[in-house]
């Protein structure tokens, strides 16, 4: 009987050992998805301030690419104007098309 008792205790000796174990990894586990998870949440606002910014910057291009369209359209006019004094070029404008030989906004 004496046996058996000294094996029963190493028997739940082991047991809490591997209880312990297995405690402590799934305790380094949860700290290893929970830096996983802040490093998610940094990664996402991160990705919301760039987002933003780049928007921003595309607003401001658009502006940029404007304003070098009617520039260089009031260049072509200045230039054709040089070219031939005598035409009226006052209809033109850079939202104009041709459609059946008439000048319409687009």
């Amino acid at each position: 009987m004496q046996e058996e008792i000294q094996s029963l205790r190493a028997l739940h000796q082991q047991t809490e050992q591997l209880l312990d174990a297995k405690t402590n990894e799934v305790a380094e586990q949860a700290t290893r998805l929970a830096e996983q998870d802040d490093h998610l949440f940094n990664l996402q606002q991160e990705l919301v301030q760039k987002d933003k910014f780049f928007a921003d910057e595309v607003e401001v291009y658009k502006g940029e690419v404007a304003q070098a369209l009617l520039v260089g359209f009031e260049v072509a006019v200045e230039q054709a104007s040089s070219l031939h004094p005598s035409l009226d070029f006052s209809q033109l404008g850079p939202s104009k098309r041709v459609v059946d030989e008439r000048l319409v906004e687009e």
